[in-house]
């Protein structure tokens, strides 16, 4: 998650435990005032299954309620925070309406063996 204005930035990332994805953003977000952020920045993948889907619904959905600028990165490499910001700012990272995740496999769901 982060906040850009042209004096500063903030970047966090949020790690999320199994189950915990809601008291995790109630943790982080009562610390921002989002209402100053100017947009939306999120990982889109490759990545696991479970950590990018959650991660990319999340700002999908902020970026809707909040009506903020929604921009995609590639998980691809090193990620640079103050290259993604200069990109922003000079048009070359265009904002989206929606992000599709991007995963590194397929996903694993099977049923369990009691239900056999």
């Amino acid at each position: 998650m982060g906040y850009l204005n042209d004096k500063n930035f903030l970047c966090q990332r949020l790690s999320v435990p199994l189950g915990g994805l809601v008291a995790v953003l109630k943790k982080y977000l009562s610390r921002f005032d989002l209402a100053k952020a100017q947009g939306i920045i999120v990982v889109s993948g490759p990545g696991p299954f479970s950590s990018i889907r959650n991660g990319v619904l999340v700002a999908n959905l902020l970026s809707r309620i909040l009506r903020k600028p929604l921009y995609a990165v590639s998980g691809l490499g090193d990620i640079n925070v103050q290259n993604i910001f200069t990109d922003i700012k000079s048009g070359h990272l265009k904002p989206i309406k929606y992000v599709e995740p991007i995963y590194d496999a397929e996903p694993n769901i099977t049923m369990s063996k009691h239900n056999i």
